[in-house]
């Protein structure tokens, strides 16, 4: 089963968040057409970014291996080329909560997550700025297509974060449960004994 089902994101769930962010099949076709644009500048921005955030040491401390760092920056430029794609599928979907489970997995702070996505958005939106020539009405449409599509992801992966934190929270409540019956059962069968 995929995530997709396990969250309950069906087809009439997809489209309610997608109608409500107002997200358009015309925003969709302006991303995709600015797409070999972001594939031209995607590595710089990936590596700039991976600069100022090893810069701060709790973040850093996820990246001690470089082939992690080489596989993770890989990760991140195809995250990046894909808010150019000009349709939202399954896989789009799918991809979105697994990115979440994924970084609350290794444990990553949500305040990395959530001010890494403002950080990208703004190193994107500069590229589109300076880089794609669009008239001025054309590139608020890009800026707010960009903050829609960004916005839906995050609203995935926070999402699958949170619901992972709270299944965790559980398990370690039941264990907790089950330690302390454990323990009573343990000292009864001693007094039992005596």
């Amino acid at each position: 089963m995929g995530l997709i089902e396990t969250f309950h994101i069906t087809q009439r769930e997809r489209t309610e968040r997608i109608t409500f962010i107002h997200l358009r099949p015309e925003d969709l076709a302006l991303l995709g057409e600015l797409q070999p644009l972001m594939e031209k500048y995607v590595d710089a921005i990936v590596e700039a970014f991976y600069v100022e955030l090893l810069g701060h040491s709790e973040p850093r401390s996820f990246f001690a291996e470089e082939s992690t760092l080489r596989r993770v920056k890989a990760g991140q430029r195809a995250y990046l080329l894909s808010l150019f794609s000009d349709e939202l599928d399954d896989a789009h979907f799918e991809l979105r909560l697994r990115i979440g489970q994924v970084h609350e997995r290794i444990g990553l702070p949500l305040k990395w997550y959530v001010s890494s996505m403002a950080n990208f958005f703004e190193r994107i939106v500069t590229v589109i700025e300076f880089q794609a020539g669009l008239p001025s009405e054309r590139l608020l449409t890009a800026v707010l297509a960009l903050n829609k599509m960004m916005n839906l992801d995050l609203q995935l992966a926070l999402e699958s974060y949170a619901s992972l934190s709270a299944r965790v929270r559980s398990l370690g409540q039941q264990l907790q449960s089950t330690t302390a019956a454990l323990n009573q059962a343990v000292k009864a069968d001693k007094q039992n004994d005596e």
